[in-house]
């Protein structure tokens, strides 16, 4: 069994990691998170979303001991920036020194983009779909995980 805790480094912040066995009285979720991913499905992987809470989670301060890493991309990878601002976040994001960034989420959360229904922009959608795979595709993203603005009150 692996736990997901927080502890204090040497410099006094927190770290996000996990480790067999952990105790956890300062445990940030005991719910282990093992999901199969893309080409790997041989194994299961332990996987943390970064950046879409970076207040509660700093990226930086993600300690080692994940297999791999999900990135939310309306929130990091941000296909209507330029490519100049994408550049500049790709370079932070290795800075990082996160376990490989495997997987994505939140692919059209924000932004106005809609799916489904009356308002869907397919000319956006489609914009936002090419940069973003593209941008995936330079991180080592294998897996893209739709979701946001697909649901539709009627």
């Amino acid at each position: 069994m692996r736990d997901i805790v927080v502890r204090k480094g040497e410099s006094g912040k927190r770290l996000w990691g996990s480790h067999a066995g952990a105790q956890s009285h300062v445990s940030y979720s005991r719910r282990r998170r093992e999901i199969k991913w893309g080409s790997r499905m041989d194994q299961l992987k332990l996987c943390i979303l970064f950046g879409d809470k970076p207040q509660l989670r700093p990226p930086a301060q993600i300690g080692p001991g994940w297999d791999m890493t999900e990135i939310p991309v309306a929130l990091l990878v941000a296909p209507f920036e330029s490519d100049a601002l994408w550049a500049a976040k790709k370079a932070e994001i290795a800075a990082w020194d996160l376990a490989p960034i495997l997987a994505s989420s939140h692919f059209l959360q924000f932004w106005g983009l809609k799916a489904v229904g009356p308002d869907v922009d397919w000319e956006q959608l489609e914009f936002w779909t090419r940069r973003a795979f593209r941008r995936l595709a330079e991180l080592g993203v294998e897996t893209v995980g739709i979701y946001g603005g697909i649901f539709f009150r009627a």
